[in-house]
């Protein structure tokens, strides 16, 4: 992929030591932030936040991401930020005792947070959650990392679904109601139709305006 734009795209890489590029002889053009920033264009800069050993929640004290030098730096520039791409949860699966629904609940709770204050800083920042990458090796038995896998991606949707929330309300005054039930993945299927007229739904009688026919 080449991002081909007039202007500067900047991306700002939060995570833990996978993205820091910790063990690496020279992380400043090894780590995957550095890698990113030649595959996609002299038009982009990718900036490495990572930081390592953190995790995503909160109550882990000097462990949290958010406690870290790097997310300070982030703050401090996330105005200018195009895009940001999360990958935390590696640690947070070292920590987990079992994936309690205390320890669901928090990791998803503090991802929001941690999005929400970005996009407080920068309404029109773009957000890139990451699957945290397998653990090989001798210590790999030390992370539960499927219960992860699940997380992150029920935080895509319900992120997907907080983004839209603020144009859906502006879009039915404040009227509109939102609900989704999640049934199963399934294969491909295509294309997905589109209709670009609504559904008129008549629950008592009289005359009905032009307007609310065709719009």
């Amino acid at each position: 992929m080449n991002m081909k734009t007039d202007k500067i795209v900047r991306i700002g890489c939060i995570g833990d030591s996978i993205t820091a590029g910790t063990g690496l002889e020279d992380p400043k053009k090894e780590a995957f932030p550095a890698q990113l920033e030649k595959l996609l264009g002299e038009n982009v800069s990718v900036f490495n936040f990572g930081s390592g050993g953190k995790t995503m929640r909160n109550d882990l004290g000097v462990d949290s991401y958010v406690n870290s030098n790097p997310y300070q730096s982030l703050l401090e520039i996330a105005h200018e930020l195009d895009i940001v791409t999360i990958m935390l949860g590696t640690n947070d699966a070292y920590h987990a005792k079992g994936w309690t629904d205390y320890e669901k609940n928090t990791f998803k709770s503090d991802c929001r947070s941690l999005v929400a204050t970005l996009s407080d800083k920068n309404p029109n920042v773009r957000f890139v959650i990451m699957n945290s990458p397998e653990c090989f090796g001798e210590k790999a038995s030390r992370y539960d990392m499927s219960p992860l896998r699940i997380l992150q991606g029920d935080l895509v949707k319900e992120l997907c679904e907080i983004g839209y929330k603020t144009e859906f309300l502006t879009d039915t005054k404040g009227e509109g109601i939102m609900s989704a039930v999640f049934e199963k993945y399934d294969a491909e299927r295509g294309e997905v139709t589109k209709r670009f007229t609504g559904s008129l739904i008549s629950y008592e009688d009289g005359e009905a305006t032009s307007y609310g026919i065709f719009n």
